[in-house]
């Protein structure tokens, strides 16, 4: 008896398939929000889908409150009803009681006043398996939390600004009240400051504080809470919308139909300003330079995701976070929860559903001939050490049948591994045993790929070995790529799971050294030193990607695998304490040599 519904995105839920066939989430709403526009227009004739019929958005209702039913479910219920699944679960919305949303339907203010989503005395749930709002597993939400709320804008979406900016201001500054024409008059000089920053800017990427770039940039006399109430209040971002693709249609006849008509050009610096208005200690200005001055970027990236969400910790009666790789909580709680009592905090963990000899986890430090694995930035590109990974991997696939899946740490090395195995023979010593796939490019591919490397592994298991030698398949694939999460490699699909190295990020990338900073900067500024510094945020993000990775074999109580870790490193007392437990108990050994690695998977 429980009204239940899902919300999703338009690309996820629309069913009119001029709209789908754009594919790219941007062109979807676009032409989703134009054909709402032009649904006056006898050319057009709007979408046929969208109904203001109220019996018939009842009767979605109860169809969709027959019974609990999942987004693809709510899809077919749309299609049957002749009624557009996006607004029809909003409106659905209004008489649930349990709704489970996406991230960002939640953590933006405007998007849940958007959809009517009260918090005040409610219960959120973020986490899979959860009720009320189900939004995907919780270890991800203070990704999700900075993503929202870090806004990047390029010198040539200023320059696109301030081009119509100035045509509309010369269109109307006849008729523009005096106030109007002072903030409009205001908003054109704005526009002007980026360049002056970026003059001012070394030829590199770099970072400030969000006042030295108020400062570099000529702007600190301006009030820019006023300007961004104007701009909400005037709602001249959607009235420079309407005007920019009036101008644009008369001077590009022929391409009109390929305009965006639904995201203003002043929209981006309204979200850029607006990131200017917080305090310095939430975040920084990274300028990312580029020889072409119009590619230039400002990103404003946000460092502290507990402010932003903070609201929802206040409205909200209780909420509880959940997921199956939360792990180090410490971490967790310190980013997104440091203003809340420890006493009002409730953590639970349980083990995991398998018994501990249905898993092997090994750490690997030496390869076949007795080289020390040591997949660092600097070694891993030795063709040595590829080799030897290599030679490591055709054994294991020699004594391991059904599915092996291998993860390495970025695009770059998968395809440098690729080319050195295949030049060297190594391929084809794998391909002996393993029919080998690699992890596609496109996204669009990935069902294929998956559903051949399913088949061959089934395939195998009904095969003539006098005829064929093949014992299953290989899957190379990326550590935070499109199979390293939310993949069920469960049974004979994944009885093995390599780990190619250790997933440390990029260390030169300037936003991680900003991060980094800023916790090493909490906790100086702490009496009692506490918190996480930069190196555990670093090591942190590293293991819970490794969390996630080592999650793929081992999907119910009767699965076993494999789990080998190919790297020294796996040695290190940090390293094995920030394991998954679940991993840990189940007897981690680390053998001296290879050899024993091998005697010890052969047992399985």
């Amino acid at each position: 008896n429980i009204k239940c519904v899902t919300l999703g995105s338009r690309k996820n839920l629309c069913i009119n398939q001029s709209v789908t066939r754009l594919q790219s989430l941007h062109r979807i709403n676009d032409k989703c929000l134009d054909l709402q526009k032009d649904k006056s227009s006898k050319s057009s004739g709007g979408c046929p889908y969208l109904t203001e019929d109220p019996v018939q958005m009842v009767t979605f209702d109860d169809t969709i409150h027959a019974r609990i039913r999942d987004i693809e479910e709510i899809v077919q219920a749309g299609r049957k009803s002749a009624t557009c699944p996006y607004y029809g679960a909003r409106h659905t919305a209004k008489s649930s009681e349990i709704i489970c949303i996406p991230y960002n339907l939640l953590l933006q203010r405007s998007t849940r006043e958007s959809i009517g989503l009260r918090l005040k005395n409610n219960i959120i749930i973020l986490g899979k398996y959860t009720l009320f709002c189900l939004l995907d597993e919780a270890h991800n939400i203070i990704e999700s939390v900075n993503s929202l709320y870090s806004h990047t804008i390029s010198l040539d979406q200023i320059l696109d600004c301030k081009t119509h900016l100035s045509k509309y201001f010369e269109r109307y500054k006849n008729r523009l009240a005096g106030r109007n024409m002072v903030y409009v008059k205001q908003l054109l000089v704005l526009l002007d400051t980026p360049y002056s920053a970026a003059k001012s800017a070394q030829e590199s990427n770099h970072a400030m504080s969000v006042s030295e770039f108020v400062d570099k940039a000529g702007i600190d006399h301006f009030n820019l809470f006023k300007i961004l109430t104007y701009l909400e209040n005037s709602r001249l971002p959607f009235k420079l919308l309407g005007f920019a693709v009036s101008e644009t249609r008369k001077e590009n006849s022929e391409t009109a139909n390929f305009i965006p008509t639904s995201v203003s050009p002043l929209s981006f610096m309204q979200s850029f300003l607006a990131s200017l208005t917080d305090p310095d200690v939430n975040g920084r200005i990274v300028y990312n330079y580029s020889t072409d001055p119009h590619h230039c970027v400002f990103k404003y990236l946000l460092l502290n995701p507990a402010d932003c969400f903070a609201p929802i910790l206040k409205q909200a009666r209780s909420v509880v976070f959940t997921g199956g790789t939360m792990s180090p909580i410490h971490d967790f709680i310190e980013q997104l929860l440091p203003s809340v009592q420890h006493d009002r905090l409730d953590v639970f963990s349980c083990g995991h559903v398998i018994n501990s000899t249905s898993l092997l986890p090994i750490c690997v430090s030496q390869g076949p001939t007795g080289l020390d694995f040591n997949f660092s930035h600097e070694k891993r590109v030795d063709t040595n050490m590829m080799d030897e990974a290599g030679a490591a991997i055709a054994n294991y696939s020699n004594v391991i049948s059904g599915g092996i899946v291998v993860f390495f740490v970025s695009y770059s090395y998968l395809d440098a591994i690729v080319k050195q195995w295949k030049s060297g023979g190594i391929w084809t010593r794998i391909s002996k045993k393993k029919k080998i796939f690699i992890e596609p490019t496109s996204v669009g591919e990935v069902d294929k790929v998956l559903q051949d490397y399913s088949s061959t592994i089934s395939r195998s298991r009904q095969t003539d070995f006098s005829t064929s030698t093949l014992t299953g398949s290989m899957l190379l694939a990326v550590v935070s790529g499109k199979l390293s999460e939310g993949i069920n490699f469960a049974d004979d699909m994944g009885r093995a799971v390599i780990m190619v190295g250790i997933p440390f990020a990029n260390i030169a990338s300037i936003e991680l050294q900003e991060r980094m900073r800023f916790f090493d900067v909490q906790v100086n500024a702490k009496e009692t030193g506490s918190g996480i510094t930069g190196k555990e945020y670093y090591e942190n993000i590293c293991m819970r990607v490794l969390c996630f990775v080592t999650g793929r074999a081992i999907r119910h109580k009767n699965d076993y695998a494999v789990i080998i870790f190919l790297d020294m490193r796996f040695k290190r007392d940090r390293i094995v304490a920030k394991l998954p437990e679940w991993i840990r108990n189940c007897g981690l050994t680390f053998p001296n040599q290879f050899g024993p690695s091998i005697a010890m998977i052969s047992k399985v």
